[in-house]
């Protein structure tokens, strides 16, 4: 059953219990919070409220970061000082982002970690205000452009949805609550609410309804709405609110080659816009679930596009990597706690059991294709696994059984399973 929402509901009784004297407006639902929104503008919110009487949206991008390998530290250094007009650095601080080290122009962040030597990357985080400067001297299209074709990874990409217009007319963060509370939201469970107050007067400072989870707890995308005047100190509630979509991992690269592909900054809105979807909660399959009236004004005109990563077929370099970089140093990990040695802890796990032959089509075909590329019959093949599998546990041995296989050149080429 779907969830009825309440004339009433935390947002409201909250906003109303920060601002004494003055009187509710009644907010039966997200549809009646919103109103629709002229096209889309170019540029940032900032000095936008009173070109028309209603609201204005516009839209910027709002982070950029880029991660590439440590030999390239100082030629994206050079160009970031020279072409970008950043100038020398102006601070060295201690690393972020998990990184020992980084250089600084403003709040312009460039980090690295030195232990890690060559095989090491570094980090490029360029907030807002660090695009800002930017701008002045080169196009962003320019700098996606250069990094890429440099050898560099977008990781992440922020678009910022601004909405301005008088007091009181703008409310999507109430909207925004009143469909999560219902069970409108498509394509994430994790909704926070947050409300900041003055603990001298009451009066609200803060408001924000964050949607999924970042980092490498979510799926690559999350969003937040919240009210941009507020946080800036520089509006009343309900005058200039933001809709933030971060897109990461896999998702980041597709935003960051339009912009390669030198499309305007404000066309990147149709990914925020399909970042998330509001429909109806009527019990029925998605499809047949109508979009909630308030979301259908906000996207109404607007082009909408869901970014959907391609799935890359796994090979057996990357397989080969991640036992040699992830389950390895794991189970070492696990095998110190414990007192015994990586082969005792894998033994005492998993035994010494070898199982049969898998029976699925797709490894089968898979392994008939790696051992023609690798010139050897299934036999020889199977019997280097077992003479590996008698001699350690294969995951405690997988740089030996790596070899075993003939597999050293496979670490430095794109072999399909």
């Amino acid at each position: 059953m779907p969830v009825p929402r309440q004339a009433s509901t935390l947002y409201d009784s909250l906003l109303g219990a920060a601002r004494p004297g003055r009187a509710k407006r009644s907010r039966a639902s997200g549809a009646a919070a919103l109103r629709p929104c002229p096209p889309v503008l170019e540029g940032g919110a900032n000095g936008q409220a009173d070109e028309t009487d209603g609201l204005v949206r516009s839209v910027k991008l709002d982070w950029l970061n880029y991660t590439g390998p440590v030999v390239l530290l100082e030629k994206v250094r050079t160009y970031l000082e020279e072409t970008c007009g950043l100038g020398p650095v102006d601070e060295r601080r201690r690393g972020g982002n998990y990184y020992q080290t980084g250089v600084h122009w403003g709040t312009i962040g460039l980090y690295w970690s030195p232990s890690k030597g060559a095989e090491g990357t570094f980090l490029l985080s360029i907030p807002a205000s660090g695009l800002e400067v930017i701008r002045e001297t080169i196009e962003l299209n320019q700098l996606c452009r250069w990094l890429s074709n440099g050898g560099c990874k977008p990781t992440r990409v922020d678009i910022a949805l601004d909405l301005m217009g008088p007091e009181g007319t703008v409310d999507c963060c109430h909207a925004f609550l009143a469909s999560c509370e219902a069970g409108e939201l498509v394509g994430a469970k994790c909704v926070k609410p947050l409300m900041e107050f003055n603990p001298r007067d009451g009066e609200l400072r803060g408001l924000s309804i964050a949607v999924g989870k970042r980092g490498n707890l979510g799926s690559g995308r999350s969003a937040i709405a919240y009210d941009k005047g507020l946080e800036q100190g520089t509006h009343p509630p309900c005058t200039w609110q933001r809709y933030e979509v971060r897109f990461m991992d896999d998702h980041a690269p597709l935003l960051a080659s339009d912009l390669a592909a030198d499309l305007p900054e404000h066309c990147l809105a149709h990914h925020a816009y399909g970042a998330y979807d509001f429909l109806e909660n009527n019990g029925k399959r998605k499809r047949d679930r109508p979009r909630v009236q308030w979301w259908a004004d906000f996207v109404e005109g607007q082009r909408i596009t869901t970014t959907k990563p391609k799935r890359v077929k796994p090979t057996l370099a990357g397989v080969a990597k991640w036992i040699d970089r992830s389950v390895v140093p794991a189970m070492r990990t696990y095998a110190v706690a414990a007192g015994m040695s990586v082969d005792e802890f894998l033994a005492k796990v998993v035994g010494t059991h070898t199982p049969k032959p898998s029976r699925n089509a797709v490894y089968t075909q898979s392994f008939r294709e790696w051992c023609a590329h690798k010139g050897v019959s299934r036999r020889v093949a199977l019997d280097r696994i077992r003479k590996a599998e008698e001699s350690a546990p294969v995951l405690a041995m997988a740089p030996l059984l790596m070899e075993l296989l003939g597999l050293g050149d496979a670490l430095r080429e794109e072999v399909p399973i």
